[in-house]
């Protein structure tokens, strides 16, 4: 994890001396047939790439692929970015085919495809734009999920509290809930709450690229191993609506910080794994009801923050114009900043990729997740 932030925030100064928090999960030990590699140069760590795999639609079939993690390069090392890389992504879709994975595909940072656009076409690679950060909220003001090492100063805490009116005004424009429809938590135990959830999923996003396609025990096992909650619209009997969610571990913020010394911050934020509500509900308020579902949820240690919002980040391609709109009209900010591509390979021949559609890709196999329990009604 040092390797990663050093190799993507190096040029950005509060983000040059991250501290790694003690309790990042290790991704690679909660997914079965993950892949893991480092290069190494002078017996040291010059380089990683990572695969998870997941089970998706592709041409309309169901296929595993593999979704690459933790890419880096140490920035001492960006005149051999392309040798270190290249010898790895080879190591790995050697692995992936003779595992008959059909194609390798995941997210990185805009900048690095721009630097590198001749290598990655080299490799085989195509990619999509705009799988852009959508981050909001409020109140990193001391209270858990958030660890503070740091005063902050009074500019900070006015700024946080004019943050958390603003999202309850908008709150007070967006409206309440359509007649007959509730949310409430998601009950990962109720095996035919979670075969319904799975339908409003796989319906939702049917008709992007890399289309999700779950069985029960895939969904539940994803669900349990990565310490994934979520709540659920419901209209009667029925399920219109699904937001899952992971809190995950941000370390060394520094908040405006000249320069860095041994006071620190760890952060969790929520970010939505999975979102998905039925086309006839995606413009009516259920979408941003949700996400402030999400925003208000209480540390059950430290009653007197239950009201408050709590800082989200999400993460998607950006064509998924409902979820985007919603994000914005509860206050979160589409930056101008850290855009991403999603790059994918197809390992088999008869298999195309159409980027003409949506790509879909879940949180999870872009972030590492910790597993952290809110109460919520």
């Amino acid at each position: 994890m040092k390797l990663f932030y050093r190799s993507v925030f190096y040029k950005r100064k509060e983000f040059e001396y991250t501290r790694v928090p003690d309790n990042w999960f290790y991704r690679y030990t909660l997914h079965k047939g993950s892949i893991a590699k480092v290069a190494l140069k002078d017996n040291k760590v010059v380089g990683s790439l990572g695969v998870i795999n997941r089970v998706c639609k592709l041409d309309g079939e169901k296929v595993r692929v593999g979704c690459f993690v933790d890419n880096c390069v140490l920035p001492t090392h960006t005149e051999s970015y392309e040798e270190i890389l290249g010898a790895l992504l080879q190591e790995i879709e050697s692995d992936l085919k003779k595992c008959k994975v059909a194609a390798l595909y995941g997210w990185d940072y805009l900048k690095h495809l721009n630097e590198h656009r001749k290598f990655f076409e080299e490799m085989g690679f195509g990619w999509i734009g705009g799988v852009n950060w959508y981050p909001g909220g409020s109140t990193p003001s001391g209270e858990h999920p958030y660890e503070w090492e740091i005063k902050l100063s009074p500019y900070w805490r006015i700024g946080f509290r004019l943050l958390g009116y603003m999202h309850r005004i908008r709150e007070f424009t967006i409206g309440g809930l359509p007649p007959h429809i509730m949310i409430k938590r998601f009950n990962v135990n109720d095996a035919g709450e979670v075969k319904k959830v799975i339908k409003v999923i796989e319906s939702c996003y049917a008709t992007t690229e890399f289309a999700p396609c779950y069985n029960y025990s895939e969904f539940r096992h994803a669900i349990k191993s990565n310490g994934i909650q979520g709540f659920i619209a419901e209209r009667g009997s029925e399920i219109i609506g699904v937001l899952t969610y992971m809190a995950v571990p941000w370390g060394g913020w520094m908040l405006g910080k000249p320069s860095y010394d041994s006071k620190w911050q760890v952060a969790f934020t929520f970010t939505p794994d999975e979102f998905a509500v039925i086309p006839e509900y995606q413009k009516n308020g259920v979408p941003e009801n949700m996400i402030l579902k999400m925003m208000k949820l209480r540390d059950p240690h430290k009653e007197t923050y239950g009201s408050e919002f709590r800082f989200i980040v999400d993460i998607f391609d950006r064509r998924i114009g409902w979820r985007r709109d919603s994000l914005l009209r509860v206050g979160c900010d589409e930056p101008t900043y850290d855009h991403g591509v999603i790059l994918a390979k197809s390992l088999r021949k008869d298999i195309t990729l159409d980027g003409s559609k949506p790509w879909y890709l879940p949180a999870r196999f872009i972030v590492a997740p910790g597993a952290l329990q809110l109460e919520g009604n």
